[in-house]
């Protein structure tokens, strides 16, 4: 069993700071190396699923599957992933539509869709069977000072503080990130004025592993495939707008949706709770310092539009964890500065390729004149009739695009 509040021995090789997704994610990659490894969270894990808490289902890219089947989650998960086939990309009343399809992209699918607690569940679950690393829970950092050969940082759990070392910390807590501001790291912030309106519903007819994008005069409308005729639905738009969705009841948010979406699925039948979630883009002007890395929301917040934060996330785990399984096994210092910087540099061009991506869809789909509307379709026709074009814009989409690290392969660090 992982260990919880040792008594022993509290220096480390690693501290992840923050147990959710991409922080628990990157200590399951790490875990099979030789390497003193602890994790520290300040809500207790959870080990049981409740889907009326968290309305997000999150569309895995094909490399995101690779990697959580090169750190042992993925057969676990699969049972619960619906695959993407197909992903239509639309907008209402117009003629334009883009295609993508996992048979031209030779892959069995395109992506996966899973409720975003199952996944955490499966994550936290697959964490706690772990041996080989040190769970501080609940706790918080509320201090971080410099020594000789990485940080001191200082817990606090209830009324008690204790203090632990490590050579390499890595801050995943969250797009308001403590240790973020600890380490004094600015970020550059834009706030959309937008909400994302998540929650899950139930449909007449099967999607058939098929994912629609849909762009409305009030923003966007994304529905995606779940087991047992159940859809994720994701409305993003102006506060305003998301606001109004939350005031309708049950009957007629299902009608307003069906309005927007057409009958390709047949009669919306039944909404699960609704969660609304502010959207601000957050990018940290600096992700290292010497012993220190940001990782996940901490790094990067993205809207939601093009389904990528997550799996951004997730390439950046899959780079680190490479880098510091390499400089180990060289013998190098993986926590030093110029190590750091070269993984930071590598990444950096992928994560500002998908956040201009992301804020070019915002900005192209946010104006409802009718000369711009007709530009709009015009242009996802010529990106359907286009293949070498859309073979590319799938590819990174996927994460397929570029040289790959051992996890992005499906492959374990230690192979």
């Amino acid at each position: 069993m992982l260990e919880s509040d040792s008594e022993g021995c509290n220096t480390f090789d690693v501290l992840i700071c923050g147990a959710g997704l991409v922080g628990t994610s990157l200590a399951l990659a790490l875990a099979p190396l030789p390497l003193r490894i602890a994790i520290t969270d300040a809500a207790p894990l959870k080990t049981a699923v409740d889907l009326q808490a968290d309305g997000r289902s999150l569309a895995l890219n094909y490399v995101s599957m690779k990697i959580l089947e090169a750190i042992g989650v993925w057969p676990k998960l699969e049972k619960h992933a619906t695959p993407i086939k197909t992903v239509q990309v639309s907008e209402r009343g117009r003629f334009g539509k883009l295609r993508f399809n996992a048979h031209d992209e030779n892959v069995s699918a395109l992506g996966y869709v899973i409720p975003a607690p199952i996944l955490g569940i499966i994550l936290n679950q697959t964490l706690l069977a772990q041996s080989s690393l040190t769970l501080f829970n609940p706790a918080t950092v509320v201090a971080l000072n410099k020594v000789s050969q990485g940080h001191e940082a200082i817990l606090q759990t209830g009324e008690k503080k204790q203090t632990i070392t490590a050579r390499l910390i890595i801050a995943a807590d969250g797009a308001h990130s403590s240790l973020r501001e600890l380490m004094g790291i600015t970020t550059k912030i834009q706030d959309y004025g937008q909400s994302a309106l998540a929650t899950r519903i139930i449909t007449e007819l099967p999607l058939n592993n098929s994912a629609y994008e849909r762009f409305i005069d009030e923003g966007a409308l994304a529905l995606l495939p779940l087991l047992d005729n159940k859809a994720a639905l994701i409305f993003t738009g102006a506060n305003t707008f998301i606001e109004y969705l939350q005031t309708l009841d049950d009957e007629a948010f299902l009608q307003k949706a069906q309005h927007y979406f057409g009958q390709r699925s047949g009669k919306f039948l039944q909404v699960e709770k609704r969660h609304v979630y502010p959207l601000k883009s957050i990018y940290a002007n600096e992700q290292v310092k010497e012993h220190f890395v940001l990782l996940g929301n901490a790094a990067h917040t993205l809207h939601p539009i093009a389904a990528q934060g997550f799996n951004l996330g997730l390439q950046d785990v899959a780079l680190l964890a490479e880098m510091i399984a390499e400089n180990r096994g060289e013998q190098k210092d993986f926590s030093h500065l110029k190590n750091l910087q070269s993984y930071e540099q590598q990444r950096q061009a992928a994560q500002q390729r998908i956040m201009r991506f992301t804020d070019r869809l915002i900005t192209i789909f946010s104006h409802d004149l009718l000369p711009f509307s007709l530009v709009r379709s015009a242009g996802l026709k010529f990106l359907d009739l286009i293949p070498a074009v859309k073979h590319r814009l799938a590819a990174q989409l996927m994460g397929v695009s570029g040289k790959l690290p051992k996890l992005s392969l499906g492959l374990p660090l230690n192979k």
